[in-house]
């Protein structure tokens, strides 16, 4: 009989011993779980808070100056843009890029290739918009869901193999063995889901040397990623 008392004695002491241990670790696992959402919550309040300042800070009124300036300093040629406007918050997780009245020329082609003065005037479009999705651009992916243009009106001239008022945009530095020397070769990936125009106003392609000269007078196209297939549909109207 003393026996089996010292034994009941001894498992309820053992019993009283991990009852404690197992209430402490999962305090601390609680404890532990409501650190980290709250780490969490404050991550994503900081990024909101950080999307927040760029919308705000980058109004049409600032952004389009900024985007138009950039566009002439990297290109040969001289690029005019109505109006730039970012939308996050309306569409998040795409991010919306909206561009009006964007006109390119190519100063100086014509003139230099004794070609008519409209063989400077590249492209004209009356509004562009582009979503893009911002979750997969921290993973090096640019999933632009889509692009549209309208009213749009392209003019490439080429001279020759070397010698085109789409090639005079380039930088004179840029070449491809120039980019895959600079690490430029090393590309993201990027999906583009949708490619649509409308209300095209001529898209134009002369070859000089040839003496070619075919512009395509459809209404509208659409261009469709079937990710099934990984290839794109082309739909003219």
């Amino acid at each position: 009989m003393k026996e089996k008392i010292e034994n009941s004695n001894q498992e309820q002491t053992s019993e009283q011993k991990t009852k404690p241990k197992g209430r402490r670790a999962g305090k601390i696992l609680k404890r532990t779980l409501k650190v980290t959402g709250w780490l969490v919550l404050a991550v994503v309040l900081l990024v909101a808070a950080a999307l927040g300042c760029v919308v705000w800070l980058l109004t049409p009124e600032r952004l389009t100056p900024i985007v138009e300036n950039l566009a002439n300093e990297n290109l040969q040629g001289e690029v005019k843009i109505g109006r730039v406007e970012l939308t996050v918050w309306e569409t998040f997780p795409q991010a919306s890029l909206d561009v009006q009245r964007v006109e390119v020329t190519t100063a100086g082609f014509a003139k230099a290739n004794r070609l008519p003065a409209g063989s400077d005037s590249l492209l004209s479009v009356g509004r562009m918009r582009l979503e893009l999705n911002l979750a997969k651009v921290a993973l090096m992916e640019f999933d632009i869901t889509e692009l549209s243009i309208d009213s749009i009106r392209a003019n490439a001239v080429s001279v020759n193999d070397s010698t085109a008022n789409f090639l005079q945009l380039l930088p004179p530095s840029t070449t491809p063995e120039d980019t895959a020397s600079s690490g430029l070769g090393i590309m993201p990936k990027v999906v583009l889901r949708k490619f649509c125009v409308t209300n095209n106003r001529g898209i134009r392609y002369a070859d000089v040397a040839s003496n070619m000269d075919c512009t395509l007078h459809t209404d509208s196209l659409e261009l469709g990623y079937d990710g099934q297939r990984k290839g794109y549909h082309i739909v003219f109207t």
